[in-house]
C-alpha cells in the first residue's frame, strides 16, 4: 500500500503532463487510517475513474447495534450511502474541468445497494471520480485537494458515527425494522397490505417528497389492524385482507393515489417519506396492459377463454390491451406472485370486473375476458382492483374520498377453491444475440423502463423504482443467455438470477461498482417475458 505523501508527490509531478499519466496511479494508499483503492484510472476527460474508500468499523466507531443484523446493516448501508452522497455535492461537486466525485442519489426506497458494502470488519463505499484536467492535461495540484483534502471531508462526514445525530440513525434503522417486521407477519394475519394511520399519500410532482397539506390517512375502523413497531409502541391502520379487494371512490378522491402507494409498498421507504409504514407483501406485481408487446407462449386460460384462439400457449408479436393485461397477470402468477395490483387506467376493465350491462346484451360467448373477480375468486392468489365499478364479486370494498378510506364494505369470503395454475414454461435463448457495435455482449439500462439489449430494446412497465435496479436486471438478462439451455423454468431462472445479482451486490469480494441495486425475481420475469428473441417451451 502506497503513502499519502507519496500519492501526493506523484500526483504534483504530473500536473500540467498528458492527462494519460494518471493512470499511473492505479493502486491502493493509506489516507490517514482510511484505505483508497485506485481500481481502474481514467485516460481521457470524457471518461471516469473507478474508486473505493474502506475502513475499518472500529476505527468508524458505529456500534455493533446499528449493524449487527442484516436488516439493520442494509439500513445503516442506506443511510451512509445518502449522506456520502450528501456529502460530494458539498465538498466535491466538481464542474467542466473534472473534480467531481460521485454516486448514484439514493431514491425514498431503502435498497440493497452496491455503493455501500460492509464485511465483518469494514465499510467500503464505491465511487466514481472525475480527476481534473487543465486543458488536454493532468492538474495534478488539483486532484491533490480532490483526493486528500475533498474525499476526506465527505469521509469525516459519512464514514463515522460521530458525524450522525443518534436519534435520526436509530429512527433510520427502526424504519426499516418496523416495515419488514410487519410484511413477515401479514400472510399469518391473513393481510396482504398494510396502511398505517398517519400515512401521507399524495406525492409531489417528483416523487420525492410526500405533497404538501396533505391530509394523512386514517383507517376505517372496519379495517382497522394494529401492529408493533421497533420501539415496542403499536401502531393502528388498515389492514387489506386477503382475497379480491376493490377500491372504489369518485374521481380524483384517491383511488390511484393509494394503489400507487401500495405498489410502491413493496419496497422500504426512508423516514419522512410518509409511506414508510404503508407495507405491501412481497410477492405483489402491479399489472399493466402494455399494448404492442410480445408474447411467447402463454397460458392465459386463467384469464381469457377465446374459441379462435390458444388461451393455454398464446403467441402474438403485437398484443392489443385486453391480450396484454390478461399476459402479464398471467406472467406473473407463473413467476410466483400472490397479489395482483390492477387500475383500471393501467389496463383493460375486463381483467377485473364483468360489466353486468354490457353482458346483459352482448351474444352469449362474444365476451373473452375471464376477470379476477371470477377467475381468482376463492383461491389462494389475491387481488387489489381500482375501478369505477362495484364488482359484486369483490370480498372487501374500500371506499376512498380526499385521498382517505372513508368507509369499507366487508362480504363473506368465497369458499376455498382450487384453480388451475397459468403453466411454467421454459425459455431458451439459443436466438438471443446480445451483441452490438465491436461488444460481444452489450446489455445496459438506457432508464428505468428500458433497457438495449444487443440491437432490441426492451421496454416493461413501472415496476421498478430505480435505474440502478434497472441496471442490476441489465446484467442478469445478460447472465441469462446461460442459464436459459432448456433445462430450467422461468420462475427458476429468475429466481437464481435474482439470487446471484444480490449476492454480487452485497459482495465486498466483486467490485460491482456504485450504481447496481437488488431487484425482485418478478422484474427480470417481466424483462425476460419481453424480450423477441426468447423462446418458451411449455413444461409437460
Amino acid at each position: 500500500m502506497t503513502a499519502k505523501d507519496d500519492l501526493i508527490k506523484f500526483l504534483r509531478s504530473i500536473d500540467g503532463r498528458p492527462y494519460q499519466r494518471y493512470g499511473e496511479m492505479a493502486r491502493s494508499y493509506d489516507l490517514d487510517g482510511i484505505t483508497l483503492y485506485a481500481d481502474r484510472v481514467q485516460n481521457e476527460m470524457s471518461s471516469s475513474s473507478d474508486m473505493r474508500v474502506r475502513i475499518s468499523f472500529a476505527r468508524s466507531g458505529f456500534p455493533d447495534d446499528t449493524h449487527d443484523s442484516p436488516v439493520k446493516e442494509i439500513a445503516l448501508r442506506d443511510l451512509i450511502a445518502r449522506r456520502f452522497w450528501e456529502s460530494c455535492r458539498t465538498f466535491a461537486k466538481g464542474g467542466a474541468h473534472g473534480g467531481s466525485i460521485y454516486i448514484p442519489r439514493p431514491g425514498q426506497e431503502m435498497l440493497e445497494r452496491s455503493s455501500v458494502v460492509f464485511s465483518r470488519t469494514f465499510i467500503e463505499v464505491r465511487f466514481r471520480a472525475s480527476l481534473p484536467a487543465a486543458g488536454r492535461n493532468a492538474a495534478g495540484n488539483a486532484a491533490v485537494k480532490m483526493l486528500t483534502e475533498d474525499l476526506g471531508e465527505i469521509t469525516k462526514t459519512s464514514l463515522f458515527y460521530n458525524a450522525y445525530k443518534q436519534s435520526k440513525l436509530y429512527n433510520h434503522i427502526n424504519t426499516l425494522i418496523t416495515a419488514r417486521t410487519i410484511r413477515s407477519s401479514l400472510r399469518e394475519r391473513g393481510l396482504v397490505g398494510f396502511v398505517a394511520d398517519g400515512s401521507v399519500m399524495p406525492r409531489r410532482e417528483d416523487g420525492a417528497a410526500p405533497m404538501a397539506d396533505a391530509a394523512p390517512f386514517s383507517s376505517p375502523d372496519a379495517l382497522a389492524v394494529t401492529f408493533t413497531k421497533a420501539d415496542g409502541t403499536e401502531v393502528r391502520g388498515m389492514g387489506i385482507p386477503e382475497g379480491l379487494t376493490a377500491v372504489i371512490g369518485a374521481t380524483g378522491q384517491g383511488k390511484s393515489t393509494l394503489m400507487r402507494a401500495l405498489a410502491a409498498g413493496v419496497y422500504d421507504h426512508i423516514p419522512g417519506d410518509g409511506r414508510e409504514l404503508v407495507i405491501t407483501a412481497d410477492d405483489a406485481v402491479e399489472i399493466y396492459g402494455d399494448a404492442g408487446r410480445t408474447v411467447r407462449s402463454v397460458d392465459v386460460s386463467l384469464f381469457m377463454s377465446d374459441a379462435s384462439r390458444n388461451t393455454r400457449s398464446l403467441s402474438t408479436d403485437d398484443a392489443d390491451r385486453a391480450t396484454s393485461s390478461a399476459v402479464s397477470a398471467s406472467e406473473a402468477i407463473e413467476a410466483g406472485c400472490r397479489l395482483l395490483l390492477m387500475n383500471d387506467l393501467n389496463v383493460h376493465h375486463g381483467i377485473m370486473y364483468r360489466d353486468a350491462g354490457i353482458a346483459a346484451v352482448i351474444p352469449k360467448g362474444d365476451e373473452v375476458m375471464i376477470p379476477v373477480t371470477e377467475g381468482l375468486r376463492g383461491s389462494d392468489i389475491s387481488a387489489v382492483i381500482v375501478c369505477r365499478h362495484m364488482p359484486e364479486a369483490a370480498d372487501t370494498m374500500i371506499i376512498t374520498s380526499g385521498h382517505n378510506a372513508i368507509g369499507a364494505i366487508l362480504r363473506e369470503r368465497a369458499p376455498k377453491r382450487n384453480i388451475i395454475m397459468p403453466a411454467d414454461r421454459i425459455p431458451m435463448s439459443r436466438n438471443m444475440v446480445l451483441a452490438k457495435g465491436r461488444k460481444e455482449v452489450s446489455s445496459v439500462a438506457v432508464s428505468v423502463q428500458r433497457i438495449e439489449a444487443g440491437e432490441k430494446t426492451i421496454t416493461f412497465p413501472p415496476q421498478l423504482a430505480d435505474i440502478c435496479q434497472t441496471a442490476a436486471v441489465a446484467d442478469a438478462l445478460a447472465d441469462s443467455k446461460d442459464l436459459m439451455d432448456g433445462t430450467v423454468t422461468l420462475r427458476d431462472a429468475a429466481k437464481r438470477l435474482e439470487d446471484t445479482h444480490r449476492k454480487r451486490i452485497n459482495s465486498t469480494d466483486i467490485n460491482a461498482g456504485p450504481d447496481r441495486a437488488a431487484f425482485r425475481m418478478y422484474d427480470i420475469a417481466a424483462v425476460i417475458n419481453r424480450h423477441p428473441d426468447i423462446v418458451f417451451a411449455q413444461r409437460s
